[in-house]
């Protein structure tokens, strides 16, 4: 996903969403830095890193075995763990991706930046990295995974990154230390549900490979109740047989599946007559779209449902549903 929108549920609408995620950029001169991990010598420290490679090594043999990973790690992280050693003894093959700061200095250009696979597992210190705060805007994962190898575990701030609030299926795992044996950490399992009333730091429970083998034991629908929330379409009702008035109201092949899915997973929507320029869209030399998916590029609206067929300048700014419409040669 490569917005802050609803995630991947509208996948039977040909829809744009919204994208507000930044290129790699560093860090502001005027933030304060993240705090550095303590001397490797530090026991406490080596008992952590051990148990986070072991769960590293359950989750890639587990939940996420059949899917392709990029491993990404903080810096902080680096300067206390062997990250080569650990991909050698990895039980399979990841694309480790480093360092985010090269990255954006080396590849300027948008067509030049690394692209990530379907799952992204990242090895957290204090979560103030680049790749959780400001990922490139194509980078569009199925999942993510943060295994946090730091004292301590800000769950819900990672939860709400917008590496994670732009993936479907995300999880955190956070390390806590028991009084009884704090040199044993116990990983805990968290997901995010963004549009429940309360309770949307969800625990899944400790960590365990028996429980968590499977990929739905992990990953958990996020998008199951939207709790009443509205969702802003941008529109044109001049546009049969997708969307048009009638005396009635609204109606077409669109209109008719917003309503199922508004119905089902519990939203409203609002729509538009048609967009403020009166076009449907194009992206100038700057990189600026005007009409219907300037509305979405720009978050004004969350996603546009009209006749949009799939071109490569759309599919680099916005993600397509499954197309469900041909035409000849074309495909919407």
């Amino acid at each position: 996903m490569k917005g802050t929108s609803s995630g991947n549920i509208f996948y039977m609408l040909t829809y744009l969403k919204c994208i507000t995620l930044l290129c790699l950029k560093p860090i502001a001169s005027g933030q304060t830095p993240p705090q550095a991990l303590s001397p490797r010598r530090d026991p406490l420290l080596l008992s952590l890193e051990a148990e986070a490679i072991k769960v590293l090594r359950e989750v890639l043999t587990g939940p996420t075995k059949d899917h392709e990973v990029t491993l990404l790690v903080e810096d902080e992280v680096k300067e206390t763990i062997d990250v080569d050693h650990i991909v050698k003894i990895l039980p399979v093959p990841v694309l480790l991706l480093r360092p985010p700061q090269e990255i954006a200095k080396k590849h300027r250009k948008r067509r030049h930046f690394p692209a990530v696979t379907s799952v992204v597992v990242v090895l957290v210190g204090s979560g103030s990295s680049l790749p959780l705060w400001s990922p490139p805007d194509w980078w569009s994962p199925k999942a993510v995974v943060l295994v946090v190898v730091w004292r301590t575990c800000r769950a819900r701030d990672l939860l709400q990154t917008p590496l994670l609030e732009s993936t479907t299926s995300v999880a955190v795992l956070c390390p806590s230390f028991p009084s009884a044996d704090p040199q044993r950490p116990v990983f805990r399992v968290a997901t995010w549900l963004p549009y429940v009333a309360t309770g949307k730091l969800l625990q899944l429970g400790d960590w365990d490979p028996a429980v968590f083998s499977a990929w739905d034991d992990l990953f958990c629908d996020r998008f199951a109740d939207f709790g009443g929330r509205a969702v802003h379409l941008a529109s044109d009702h001049d546009d049969m047989p997708f969307i048009f008035e009638t005396d009635d109201g609204l109606d077409g092949t669109n209109i008719r599946m917003m309503d199922a899915l508004s119905s089902w997973l519990n939203f409203t929507y609002t729509s538009t007559t048609e967009a403020p320029d009166a076009e449907w869209g194009k992206r100038d030399e700057n990189g600026t779209w005007s009409g219907l998916l300037g509305e979405v590029h720009r978050g004004a609206k969350d996603l546009a449902i009209n006749y949009f067929t799939v071109t490569t300048e759309r599919a680099e700014d916005f993600d397509y549903s499954v197309p469900y419409y041909n035409e000849g040669s074309v495909v919407f």
